[in-house]
């Protein structure tokens, strides 16, 4: 979603204005804020890039409307396997 991606390049969340459901709206500002905090790290901070780019795919997948609060302990995509 470029307006996502807009909005963390302006630093603000007014691009996805009208674009998300007003429900999500609070969870979208959230995870933006922490994307946002967390965007200017050191280029030599490995640990700090992977923290940003965590919130950064969780602020953008929950702007495209793929991560809903359905849990995240589904690791199998599978029954058994006899």
């Amino acid at each position: 979603m470029r307006a996502a991606d807009e909005a963390l390049e302006k630093g603000s969340i007014e691009p996805l204005r009208g674009l998300i459901d007003a429900e999500r709206w609070p969870e979208l500002e959230k995870r933006f804020d922490k994307a946002i905090a967390l965007k200017h790290f050191d280029d030599d901070d490995l640990p700090a890039a992977r923290t940003y780019m965590d919130a950064y795919v969780s602020f953008f997948k929950y702007a495209e409307g793929h991560d809903h609060e359905h849990g995240h302990g589904h690791h199998g995509h599978g029954g058994d396997h006899h």
